[in-house]
């Protein structure tokens, strides 16, 4: 986790919002991570989306 944390704070120069995600698994939350720094986009808090990611 450590890795996908540190790539999300140089590509986007801002901490992952861990309080939007506080009922999610570490896995989950990993997955969340890899995905947003994969997909080039923030991480943002949906009710409709299941990872949180916008396109």
């Amino acid at each position: 986790m450590y890795k996908w944390l540190k790539r999300y704070t140089e590509q986007f120069s801002e901490d992952f919002p861990f309080k939007s995600v506080m009922d999610k698994t570490e896995y989950e939350i990993c997955r969340i991570i890899q995905e947003c720094c994969e997909r080039n986009t923030k991480y943002v808090a949906s009710v409709t989306g299941s990872t949180g990611t916008t396109t």
